[in-house]
């Protein structure tokens, strides 16, 4: 990272920039507002009329519907002025934080990361890959790890549903280890889209077991990877993040989801971008690419 302040990076680097894209993005919003003053007024005044001839539960999903899918296509006009705002100010912000990193607004391998999410067997419903998945905003730093927003729903029309929004991060561990252990929020309900066969696993973090369930198919690795330091490290994350994290440990490697219901890569459309909004996605991806580090992942993790 450079050695001036983000502050002073932004003042350089970016606000120029964010004034420049203000002009288109105050157009669009005005045109937004207006198409969505009239698809409320029609959807809602048709739909009024529909519910007084008849109260069916099918109908009032599909008002819902339309009303959902005519919002998404209003949304469409500021796409060119998010496409701009990601190439342009996000890119800068991921090489002032790490040069070395590559920023992508798109994921050309998508095959890749479907396999990723399979194979970490943290997302539900997502053996048969029988969903619709939106993979985008892909962080790569080579060699170390990898890491993309993902949405998947499962469903189809107006019965879809989100089983998960957020980002998926995977790195490779320093050393080998056999079995599969399995650390999520303590609300949430574990996948094991693969049936693998595992056990609840107790250890001596209090804090931990507040905060994690952890299931392993061999307790004695679990262990290992689970070392006192090592969950003092999570607890310390998960406090930072503020999100439900869950992991997996398989094949030396190491998975992890972080719940989100915002896009961290995307601007906002109704008002303007600032210093403070950016702020907060630095912070985001700094905390993102920091995770390796949080969790010194660089050390034998049979002595960390």
């Amino acid at each position: 990272m450079d050695t001036v302040t983000f502050e002073e990076f932004y003042n350089t680097n970016l606000a120029s920039k964010i004034d420049e894209m203000e002009e288109g993005r105050v157009k669009q919003r005005n045109i937004f507002i207006v198409w969505q003053v009239i698809i409320t007024l029609v959807v809602g005044g048709l739909g009024l009329l529909i519910l007084k001839a008849s109260e069916d539960g099918d109908v009032i999903k599909l008002i819902i519907f339309a009303y959902a899918a005519l919002t998404a296509w209003n949304k469409k006009r500021f796409d060119p002025y998010i496409k701009n705002f990601k190439n342009n100010v996000m890119d800068k912000i991921v090489k002032y934080i790490d040069g070395e990193l590559i920023y992508s607004p798109t994921v050309k391998n998508q095959e890749n990361i479907g396999n990723v999410i399979v194979k970490s067997n943290l997302i539900l419903d997502c053996k048969n890959r029988s969903g619709n998945y939106k993979i985008e905003d892909e962080l790569i730093k080579p060699n170390l790890f990898e890491a993309c927003e993902v949405y998947y729903q499962v469903g189809n029309g107006r019965n879809k549903r989100t089983n998960f929004r957020g980002l998926l991060f995977n790195t490779e561990f320093n050393k080998q280890f056999d079995g599969e252990t399995y650390v999520f929020s303590s609300k949430a309900r574990f996948s094991n889209e693969r049936k693998v066969k595992i056990e609840k696993v107790t250890l001596e973090n209090l804090e931990f077991n507040n905060i994690f369930k952890t299931k392993a198919t061999n307790q004695v690795t679990s262990r290992y990877i689970l070392s006192s330091s090592m969950m003092e490290r999570l607890v310390d994350f998960q406090k930072k993040s503020n999100k439900k994290i869950h992991l997996s440990f398989i094949d030396s490697k190491m998975y992890m989801t972080i719940e989100n219901k915002k896009d961290l890569f995307e601007p906002k459309l109704l008002t303007k971008t600032d210093y403070t909004t950016l702020q907060i996605y630095y912070d985001a991806i700094k905390l993102i690419t920091d995770i390796r580090e949080e969790l010194k992942l660089n050390i034998n993790i049979w002595k960390a």
